[in-house]
C-alpha cells in the first residue's frame, strides 16, 4: 500500500513538472504569435513563402490572429475546468499558480496532451525563431521590422533607410507596441524580456520595477500584471543603458 502511495506521488510530481513546462512554452508562443499577428515580429524562415502583395498590406497578420484564437479556445476550455475565465494572457499565468487543481482534474492527462498538441502546432507555425539576429526596431518609412546582429550600431532597412543610431527604429517599434499588453508574473515578465528583447532582467528586478511603478501596470490578480509593452521596452533600455 505505501509503495503505491508512493508510486501516486511521484506519478503527480512529473505531472505538475509536465505541466508547468507546457504552460510556459505554450505562453512563450503565444507570446510570438500575438506579436507576428501585430506584424511586430516576424515568423521563422521556415514560416511561410514572401510573395509580392497584389494590394496594400493589411495592418495585421489575419492568419496569425486565427492560430492565437484557435490556440486560445483550447486554453479556455482546459482553464474553465477549474473555474477559470478570461484571454490566454490572463488564464496562462492563473493556470500556472493553479496547478494542483488541474493535476486533480480525472481529466488532467487529456488536458495536458491538449495543450501539449497546441504547442507542436505553434511551433510549427512560428518556424525556426533561434535566429543570431533580434529585432531592433521597426522602419519608419516603410514600417516593417528590422533584425540585426546584437552587437551592430548602425541601422539598415531593406527598403533603403539607413541610421547611424538605432534609435529612430527603437522609437517607432515603441509606438507600434503602445498598443500592445501582457498579463505575467513578476517571474513571466523576466521570461518575456529574456526571450523577445535578448535581454536578461531577473525575477526580483522586475518585482522592483512593478511596485515602483515603472511599467504603468495594474494587478491581474494571482500575483500577475497587465503591462504595456511600450513600457517594458522603455524600461529595459534604460537599465541596460546604467
Amino acid at each position: 500500500m505505501q509503495e503505491m502511495q508512493e508510486g501516486l506521488t511521484a506519478l503527480t510530481g512529473q505531472l505538475r513538472k509536465t505541466y508547468a513546462t507546457t504552460l510556459h512554452d505554450l505562453a512563450t508562443l503565444m507570446r510570438r504569435v500575438h506579436l507576428v499577428a501585430y506584424k511586430i515580429i516576424k515568423r521563422g524562415r521556415g514560416g511561410a513563402v514572401r510573395v509580392r502583395p497584389a494590394f496594400a498590406p493589411a495592418l495585421v497578420d489575419l492568419q496569425a490572429m486565427d492560430v492565437e484564437s484557435m490556440a486560445e479556445t483550447t486554453v479556455s476550455e482546459v482553464a474553465a475546468g477549474i473555474g477559470l475565465w478570461g484571454d490566454w494572457q490572463t488564464l496562462l499565468p492563473r493556470m500556472t499558480a493553479r496547478l494542483t487543481d488541474l493535476c486533480e482534474r480525472p481529466t488532467a492527462a487529456d488536458d495536458l496532451a491538449r495543450l501539449q498538441a497546441e504547442t507542436r502546432v505553434l511551433r510549427a507555425w512560428l518556424g525556426d525563431m533561434t535566429d543570431s539576429q533580434q529585432l531592433t526596431g521597426i522602419c519608419p518609412v516603410c514600417h516593417a521590422p528590422i533584425y540585426q546582429p546584437p552587437a551592430a550600431h548602425s541601422v539598415t532597412c531593406r527598403c533603403g533607410w539607413t541610421s547611424a543610431d538605432q534609435h529612430p527604429a527603437r522609437l517607432e517599434l515603441q509606438r507600434q507596441w503602445s498598443r500592445l499588453h501582457i498579463t505575467v508574473t513578476p517571474a513571466g515578465l523576466s521570461d518575456w524580456i529574456r526571450d523577445n528583447l535578448g535581454v536578461q532582467v531577473n525575477r526580483k528586478t522586475c518585482m522592483t520595477w512593478l511596485l515602483r511603478g515603472k511599467l504603468n501596470a495594474v494587478q491581474a490578480g494571482d500575483g500577475c500584471w497587465t503591462i504595456p509593452l511600450a513600457a517594458i521596452a522603455r524600461q529595459v533600455q534604460r537599465h541596460a543603458s546604467e
